[in-house]
């Protein structure tokens, strides 16, 4: 696959700081990115991966992050941590993908929209690799896959943060979250728990969404104390538990 140089990535910010490219990503319309420089890397894969583009229905969210942890089979967290690998992938391979998943508001002012794009085609944004529309899918999957389990199962946690985002949000945007391990403790409790506290949401009128909040904030002072990467699961199981004993009382 083809990857920007540096002086390619200085091109293509110049070209997305025009107005007039700005309102042609604002109607839908690809940009063309030939005048920026790029350059094929020969230990990446060659073939390019195409996103499956979003429909009205569903994003495909989960389905992307999956298909895109296996096209990079062999990448590490080294060099997924390269802007210049997802600015790429997304400019050169997927603008069609960006365009459709993110799509930029016309009826809002330009200046959102040149913030959208510094958040979601490009790396300028507060949280980084998980707010870029496409390296948020890979290193979601790298957090959550499951090498322990077959085929079927191991990525059952990458599904589970996809089906709302505030699990990303709470459990991998904190500090606690970077560990990959601790990320894989608490999504596992909740794929365990998920119905039972969805059903006791609905029973005592409170929110799941709520919840998982509560629960990002409480391990986020619980993390202060320990080093949660040395907690056994057992322990965050009772944390997470008695917390939602807490939380879900019958009105």
């Amino acid at each position: 696959m083809n990857i920007f140089t540096d002086s390619g990535l200085a091109g293509l910010n110049l070209l997305i700081n025009k107005d007039e490219t700005i309102s042609q990503l604002i109607e839908g319309t690809k940009i063309n990115v030939d005048s920026c420089e790029s350059i094929s890397v020969p230990n990446l894969p060659q073939n390019p991966f195409k996103l499956r583009i979003p429909e009205k229905d569903d994003f495909f969210d989960s389905d992307n992050a999956i298909a895109l942890h296996k096209y990079f089979k062999n990448l590490s967290p080294r060099v997924a941590c390269r802007p210049d690998l997802w600015v790429s992938l997304g400019f050169i391979d997927n603008q069609e993908y960006l365009l459709s998943r993110w799509a930029l508001d016309s009826k809002k002012p330009i200046d959102a929209a040149k913030r959208k794009i510094n958040d979601r085609y490009l790396l300028n944004g507060k949280y980084g690799y998980f707010r870029n529309a496409i390296s948020r899918l890979w290193w979601t999957a790298h957090m959550t896959f499951d090498e322990t389990k077959d085929d079927k199962s191991a990525y059952e946690l990458t599904k589970l943060a996809f089906e709302l985002q505030e699990y990303q949000f709470q459990f991998m945007l904190r500090k606690y979250g970077s560990s990959a391990d601790v990320c894989r403790r608490i999504l596992r409790h909740f794929l365990n728990h998920k119905s039972e506290y969805q059903q006791r949401a609905n029973l005592t009128h409170n929110s799941y969404i709520d919840f998982i909040k509560l629960v990002g904030k409480r391990l986020n002072l619980y993390s202060s104390v320990y080093l949660l990467d040395l907690v056994v699961e057992s322990k965050i199981n009772d944390f997470i538990s008695h917390e939602a004993d807490s939380f879900f009382i019958q009105k």
